[in-house]
């Protein structure tokens, strides 16, 4: 998991603080040669769902005043976009996560 982008996020915010929102990218790959070749969208999409379904079943990640952005409140939703890479000259089927995480009151602000 990698992060890409960190950025305020106006409307957790407050007079007094400020939240933000973290944005990661998990990439599922798998060789795309691998046989059977009609099971590998299959096989990453399960392993998708697998990871979507638990991140709505844990919002918080454990951590009061954090969560899992589902629905894009920040701007960015929980989402995925598919596409092939080549990994040391290997073509390789591969399903990016973006997973935004938004933490309250990081930041106090003063006057």
């Amino acid at each position: 998991m990698v992060l890409t982008k960190q950025f305020t996020v106006p409307a957790r915010s407050g007079l007094q603080v400020t939240s933000m929102a973290l944005v990661f990218l998990m990439r599922l790959s798998t060789n795309a040669m691998s046989e059977p070749r009609s099971d590998i969208d299959l096989r990453l999409l399960d392993a998708q769902d697998a990871l979507i379904l638990a991140y709505h079943g844990d919002l918080d990640l454990g951590y009061t005043g954090a969560c899992v952005d589902v629905l894009g409140m920040s701007g960015i939703p929980l989402g995925s976009d598919s596409g092939y890479t080549t990994v040391d000259k290997f073509l390789m089927r591969s399903f990016d996560l973006t997973i935004p995480v938004i933490i309250d009151d990081v930041w106090g602000q003063t006057r």
